[in-house]
């Protein structure tokens, strides 16, 4: 039986984003620190500049916030 789900899990794209996010997970879990060679820099957040990390294919890039 499939899980319940919007992406096919078998997608390649699919699979790097849950692999990247998984240790993205993991590194926060472990130092507090989400950073782990996976991803592009992933700067602590601020509300004066609203930097953050958006999860598009087929990367993550840097974004601001609006």
């Amino acid at each position: 039986m499939q899980g319940i789900g919007f992406h096919d899990r078998r997608d390649p794209i699919v699979k790097k984003l849950a692999h990247d996010w998984s240790n993205t997970v993991l590194a926060f879990a472990k130092t507090g620190n989400p950073n782990n060679g996976d991803l592009p820099q992933w700067p602590r957040f601020e509300e004066s500049s609203r930097h953050c990390l958006l999860y598009t294919s087929p990367r993550p890039r840097d974004a601001t916030l609006s």
